[in-house]
């Protein structure tokens, strides 16, 4: 039998499919092309990369300075595509 454990660090937890969309971000028009290139597109047309054998990226890494859209451009992604975001701050 199997136990459940919850862990002691997560006291609170909300997850929802954030409200920002693409025309919200302004600028980054390369940045937003590739995003949409390697995370909505396999989500799309998941038939056909299994069709022709393409494997998906795993992931993408945004990075920066502060201020500079990163948390913004995520929850686009996951508006566009009808994704779950779970923000966590730290380290």
């Amino acid at each position: 039998m199997l136990k459940k454990y919850r862990p002691s660090e997560i006291k609170e937890l909300i997850v929802k499919v954030p409200q920002v969309f693409w025309s919200q971000i302004g600028g980054y028009e390369s940045v937003k092309k590739e995003v949409k290139k390697v995370v909505e597109l396999p989500l799309q047309h998941a038939s056909k990369f299994a069709k022709f054998g393409i494997e998906p990226s795993k992931g993408i890494l945004l990075y920066g300075p502060p201020g500079c859209s990163k948390t913004m451009m995520a929850k686009a992604i996951a508006t566009e595509s009808k994704l779950n975001f779970i923000g966590i701050k730290g380290p």
